[in-house]
């Protein structure tokens, strides 16, 4: 404690650079401990064709790589007993493909093909090369996986045994720096103490470097995305340039004056008995459109029209090109993450007005890393550029819509405007239709009501609204506020309807049944009830607690696959998935129910947050019976389990202190959960 003492009144100078030497003592030691264990390993060894033996996989001889023809296949690297640490695997990635999933396995101690775990082999990331290994003892065989049915790159070389350079991320270096010396000013001056202010300037000023810092890290996350091999000018050509995605292809088809597509099926795709089940195109070689619908011979796009009428449209008109999507993309999460914060701002000056700013701050900051916003931007195609439209246009909505109710006096044009976004979502996610359940939990309160004294407030608890004026809702005031909410979905949606029915004939056919992807989406329905409810409980279950793959390289854990399900392998896609369990904030969830007193004094947050939980909840289940359990449709709903858990968290941080808890401490423990959801949250 002296010397801690003697530091502090030495000033923050000396302070500053006593936490730079601790921060550095973290990098060389706990963020390199790949390369301590790597010195350890045995003698090297380099696969050769002497002493390798493939499975599915060949020689290509003018590139010298290695490269996977059959699904899974193997390199088997013998002739050799030593102790394994690491297996250093130089990759080749193929059409600007981003990451290859490989599996380890290793013969020891007596022991055959156990299996060492799977790696991601991530483009541009070099120390993502370099596997680790904890083998019993002695090994003799290594066998290198391709753990996909289509491999996305080759392999150049196999090193066994190769030291991992020990590596001074001065990035991470400052962000842990930034971190200790914020935590220590926190602390010593005590602004644990300093609550919400929206008049502060340096409150101002610090949310405006939060939500640049979003922005920033989305933009990070795009960039990073592409491939800088080829030098500065190829990778901003890259970001920049608009490959012939689905929504070109749209576009182009919109100037020709059709909604079908220009290109034509190939024969083979037009002969197809069951074109939509990838099984059979594969075993018959059908020549197919990935990812697009197929309906009644013609190709049509099976995204969202929302955004390629919203973005893509009138760039191709401005400018007479077409957007590229990891600019769309970026675009799109910026706008989201923008409004979710918006959000989190309007709950709190509503509901909270007395949180801690450091709270304040931490709760945007882990609202932004779990709704998974990074995640779907490191690899930004078009789907992935849908899904964030999908979240600009709900974020917009429901921060709209709270804009609309916040005093006594409902505003008729953001209700309008929240209507519109919520609206607008459907044309990009149908899904999100269920977020619409949200316009009258919100507007409830703001019904016309019996003057009959029920609006007293007892103790300070504000009293439930008075009942319902039946009567009322015939006034021409009620009447504005339906028309507020209905002329948006009435013009959104209807113009959905036709677009469909011109399409596929049908008004709620969005293209889903008629798309070309992994899983046989025209045969869900032949699951049957039992089927149906065993796939949508296996899916809440895989959102809900798939867990985490720990290992030596930071972040020192990645999401995991989730279990297969049996019996409905070409029925369900499966990828890899973060369990919300594994997000310590929504540990949260189950303990609102034990804070009925708090709520009551704000009746209007009960039952928002009780329907944002519920409505999350519906759409992991719908998602799951109609597409399957991705990681990437984690953000259609991780948003609405995380703000009623920020709600909760605030909630149950005013009772902590009320009932004489310290005040600093529960803010020290509400900052802990927060910060390891964040860090959970972006890393995964």
């Amino acid at each position: 404690m002296r010397v801690v003492q003697a530091v502090r009144d030495r000033g923050f100078p000396v302070v500053a650079a006593v936490l730079g030497l601790i921060v550095a003592i973290l990098e060389l030691t706990l963020f390199n401990l790949p390369h301590w264990t790597s010195l350890a390993a045995g003698e090297e060894i380099v696969a050769s064709p002497a002493n390798i033996g493939v499975v599915g996989v060949r020689m290509d001889y003018d590139s010298g790589l290695l490269e996977m023809y059959e699904p899974h296949g193997r390199i088997e690297v013998t002739g050799y007993d030593t102790k394994l640490r690491t297996i250093w695997i130089d990759p080749v990635f193929h059409d600007n493909a981003q990451q290859q999933p490989i599996t380890i396995y290793y013969d020891d101690e007596g022991a055959a093909n156990r299996n060492g775990g799977t790696y991601n082999l991530v483009a541009g990331v070099e120390q993502n090369n370099y596997l680790l290994l904890e083998t019993m003892g002695q090994s003799d065989r290594v066998a290198v996986e391709f753990n996909s049915d289509q491999s996305v790159a080759g392999i150049r070389q196999i090193i066994l045994n190769k030291t991992i350079p020990l590596g001074f991320n001065w990035l991470r270096f400052g962000l842990l720096w930034l971190l200790a010396a914020f935590a220590y000013l926190l602390i010593s001056r005590k602004l644990w103490r300093v609550t919400v202010d929206p008049a502060a300037r340096s409150q101002r000023i610090s949310n405006a470097v939060m939500v640049a810092a979003m922005v920033g890290t989305l933009g990070a996350a795009v960039v990073w995305s592409v491939s800088w091999a080829d030098g500065w000018a190829a990778g901003f050509r890259q970001l920049l340039t608009a490959d012939h995605h689905e929504y070109a292809q749209l576009i182009d088809a919109f100037f020709k004056g059709q909604v079908s597509l220009l290109a034509q099926p190939d024969p083979s795709l037009l002969s197809a008995e069951y074109p939509y089940d990838p099984t059979y195109r594969d075993d018959h070689g059908v020549i197919y459109l990935w990812d697009y619908a197929f309906w009644d011979g013609q190709y049509y796009s099976a995204q969202g029209i929302v955004p390629a009428v919203v973005m893509f449209l009138p760039y191709r008109i401005l400018t007479g090109v077409h957007l590229a999507t990891p600019l769309a993309g970026f675009i799109a999460a910026a706008a989201a993450a923008w409004f979710f914060y918006l959000i989190w701002r309007r709950i709190v000056l509503r509901w909270f007005p007395q949180l801690p700013y450091v709270l304040y701050v931490l709760g945007a900051l882990a609202l932004f890393a779990g709704s998974q916003l990074v995640y779907i931007m490191a690899g930004p195609g078009l789907q992935e550029v849908v899904l964030a439209s999908g979240a600009a246009c709900v974020g917009f909505g429901l921060w709209a819509l709270l804009r609309a109710t916040e005093n006594d006096k409902v505003h008729l044009r953001w209700v309008g405007a929240g209507a519109l976004g919520l609206a607008l979502a459907v044309g990009c996610r149908p899904d999100l239709l269920f977020v619409s359940l949200l316009l009258p939990v919100l507007l409830w309160p703001y019904l016309p009501r019996k003057n009959d004294g029920h609006g007293r407030h007892v103790a300070g608890i504000a009293a439930p609204p008075a009942p319902i004026d039946w009567p009322g809702l015939l006034r021409p005031n009620f009447a504005r506020l339906v028309l507020a909410c209905a002329i948006p979905y009435a013009v959104v949606l209807g113009a959905l309807m036709v677009y469909n029915a011109v399409r596929f004939g049908s008004v709620s056919e969005f293209g889903t049944t008629y798309q070309l992807t992994v899983a046989n989406v025209a045969g869900y329905t032949d699951r049957g009830v039992t089927g149906t409810v065993v796939t949508a409980a296996y899916g809440l279950f895989a959102y809900l607690f798939t867990g985490l793959t720990l290992h030596q390289v930071f972040p020192f854990v990645t999401a995991d696959m989730p279990w297969s399900l049996p019996g409905y392998t070409g029925y369900l896609a499966v990828s890899r998935t973060v369990g919300a369990v594994f997000l310590p904030l929504l540990w949260l969830l189950p303990v609102g129910g034990l804070l009925g007193p708090q709520f009551r004094r704000r009746p209007s947050l009960k039952p928002l947050i009780g329907a944002m939980a519920g409505v999350g909840l519906i759409l992991a289940v719908v998602l799951t019976i109609s597409h399957g359990v991705v990681g990437r449709y984690e953000t259609d709903f991780f948003w609405l389990w995380l703000l009623p858990a920020l709600a909760i968290l605030a909630t149950a941080h005013e009772r902590a202190v009320e009932v004489g808890l310290t005040p600093g401490k529960v803010t020290a423990v509400s900052a802990a959960l927060l910060l390891v959801t964040i860090g959970f949250g972006l890393n995964v």
